[in-house]
């Protein structure tokens, strides 16, 4: 019976100095400093797709009494003026800074032929949208290159409309702190 307790209380302490050598160590994913999780990676990329959203339908727009956009013709090309909350350059570089790049927003400004006319910014009138089910995103695939990250993203559509498709996002860290999309808003 003796011999029993005595391998009971050996099997107790060595369990006790097992934890107490593994108290306070962190995994190797979570000691690694650039370290991302696949769900954050999906949760920035769903932000980085609704801020692109929120950008091409022209932000937050109260329309005049007429119910109709405030538009002009420039260079041929009808243009409607960006909501309040993104009427400056300031706010669009503030609101798509949160999930991308600089870099990728002066292309993006470029790309979308994004104006500042008669001292508010516009862009041309016309309507979009996205099928692809962003919720229900999965990735593939993460490579690793120093503080960026390419991550193949499969993305569904509804059921019969098409096959899913796979996209690139490259996503970077910055100020040592702060995971952001380095692709082109809209490029994904």
């Amino acid at each position: 019976m003796r011999r029993v307790w005595l391998l009971i209380i050996f099997i107790v302490l060595l369990s006790f100095t097992y934890t107490g050598c593994n108290a306070g160590q962190k995994s190797l994913q979570d000691s690694d400093e650039n370290y991302i999780s696949e769900t954050s990676i999906l949760f920035l990329a769903q932000n980085a797709v609704a801020h692109y959203w929120h950008v091409s339908g022209g932000g937050k727009i109260i329309y005049p009494e007429e119910g109709n956009l405030e538009t002009f013709l420039y260079n041929d090309i009808e243009y409607r003026y960006f909501g309040s909350d993104l009427d400056t350059m300031d706010k669009l570089y503030l609101y798509l800074g949160e999930v991308y790049l600089k870099e990728g927003i002066d292309e993006y400004i470029k790309l979308a032929d994004i104006i500042e006319f008669e001292g508010r910014l516009a862009q041309p009138n016309a309507d979009g949208g996205d099928l692809r089910m962003w919720e229900a995103a999965a990735i593939v695939k993460i490579e690793d290159k120093d503080n960026k990250k390419e991550c193949i993203i499969k993305l569904p559509y509804p059921e019969d409309v098409m096959e899913p498709e796979e996209v690139t996002l490259i996503i970077e860290k910055i100020n040592n702190s702060k995971w952001v999309i380095a692709n082109v808003p809209g490029s994904f």
